[in-house]
């Protein structure tokens, strides 16, 4: 039996050997399978949180781009608040320089103003010197020559200053009356350094007016208020009517009557009655 070769034994062995390497193979399989699962597993959870990395560091990114902006806006904002200050300080520094120079300004033009009034009232009072005395002289020379010739007693001391008075009232009146409808309400109400040449003549035959008048009455010195009351109750003001203009100028009428009265001249001349008719601007 040497020489026996039992096929059965030999082909049960093959087939173990062949099943036993399909069972290798089928388990090797399914191990490279879960292997390539896991590994399939392992690339998406990496893919994931690289993913969810990208998303938090954009988020980041957001969040840091926000805030160099909003660093930007509000060091914009500071600068134009600076700014802003910088400008208001610099307007109120030259609202200060411009105030300075206003004040300034309204000093020299305060002494200049003093200056032009001082120089004036020099003026005024070396002219009604002036004619005081020539008043006086004539008064006197009319007198000898009344006496010489047998006239009447001639008039006292008091007679001849009122006459005197009146003459330079009268004469004012000439350029009052001339002017009274050419000036406008600026001459009246601005200072005397800014009206126009026809106002400054208005105003101080006015005053000259005023002051021969008040002399005559009181015989002293001539407050200013006094003097502001009577140019408001016997010359224009803004304001004043045709009627009043005239019932104003009847007013003056009325004062020059009483002076002659008072000198003992007669009522002759103008009295009682304006000379001329005026139209108010």
């Amino acid at each position: 039996m040497a020489g026996f070769v039992n096929v059965g034994s030999e082909a049960a062995k093959a087939l173990r050997e062949h099943l036993l390497q399909a069972e290798t193979q089928r388990r090797q399989q399914i191990l490279d399978g879960i292997t390539m699962i896991g590994s399939a597993q392992r690339m998406q959870q990496q893919q994931a949180a690289a993913d969810r990395q990208a998303r938090m560091d954009a988020i980041a990114d957001e969040d840091r781009q926000r805030r160099i902006a909003n660093e930007d806006r509000a060091y914009q904002d500071a600068q134009a608040r600076q700014t802003v200050l910088d400008q208001r300080y610099a307007a109120e520094q030259q609202a200060k320089e411009m105030a300075a120079k206003d004040a300034a300004a309204n000093r020299y033009l305060d002494t200049e103003r003093g200056y032009y009034e001082a120089d004036k009232k020099r003026t005024f009072e070396a002219g009604e010197a002036t004619k005081d005395r020539a008043s006086q002289e004539r008064r006197t020379a009319m007198g000898v020559e009344n006496h010489a010739a047998g006239a009447p007693k001639p008039p006292t001391e008091g007679q001849r200053k009122t006459e005197g008075l009146l003459a330079r009232a009268q004469d004012a009146r000439q350029t009052v009356d001339l002017l009274e409808s050419h000036i406008g309400n600026w001459d009246l109400l601005a200072p005397t350094w800014a009206q126009t040449a026809a106002g400054q003549q208005y105003q101080q035959g006015a005053k000259q007016w005023i002051q021969s008048v008040l002399r005559d009455e009181s015989g002293a010195a001539i407050g200013k208020d006094e003097e502001a009351s009577y140019f408001h109750t016997y010359f224009r003001q803004p304001g004043d009517s045709t009627t009043v203009v005239a019932q104003k100028q009847r007013a003056r009428d009325a004062a020059e009557a009483a002076m002659r009265t008072s000198a003992g001249m007669s009522s002759g001349g103008n009295s009682g009655k304006s000379r001329y008719v005026v139209s108010v601007e």
